[in-house]
């Protein structure tokens, strides 16, 4: 003997299914739209670099510049950087731009000739230099515009 469902639990199984099935259906008739994004250029900055003459150490002309980079849509693969290039336009045909997948690097920079006209007592050289620096994605973008530091290097010569 089959065991007998009564006629209203059936009714309501079968209208539970229905509907069931109809919010199944209704979400999927639908195609999902993606919109790709072109890729973003990445972003560069320097978190650590000469902003004006330490006072107290005139002689000083070795820094540790340090930076970071961000990119939207991807990572950042590694940066450029030059210092004192001839052109803040990255060329990579110019052989002053470097590739580095560090955040930070010790620079040693020359501080010139002396100033003139030479006082024995405060003679000190110095020379203007330039440290720039891109970001490269992983899809082999680079930032729009590079992170800049112009700054002097100082030396105290000897005093005969």
């Amino acid at each position: 003997m089959k065991p007998q469902i009564p006629a209203g639990s059936a009714h309501r199984a079968a209208l539970a299914m229905l509907a069931l099935v109809a919010l199944v259906s209704g979400g999927c008739s639908k195609k999902l739209m993606t919109q790709l994004i072109p890729t973003q250029a990445p972003e560069v900055w320097l978190t650590a670099a000469p902003v004006a003459r330490d006072s107290l150490r005139p002689d000083f002309y070795a820094y540790t510049m340090q930076w970071g980079g961000y990119d939207p849509d991807g990572h950042v693969d590694h940066f450029l950087y030059a210092v004192d290039p001839d052109s803040l336009e990255y060329d990579s045909r110019d052989t002053t731009w470097h590739s580095t997948v560090k955040n930070e690097q010790p620079f040693f920079f020359s501080a010139g000739r002396p100033i003139e006209p030479i006082n024995p007592r405060d003679t000190k050289g110095e020379s203007p230099h330039v440290f720039a620096i891109y970001a490269v994605d992983n899809e082999g973008a680079i930032s729009k515009r590079p992170a800049v530091r112009g700054f002097f290097s100082f030396t105290q010569a000897p005093i005969v």
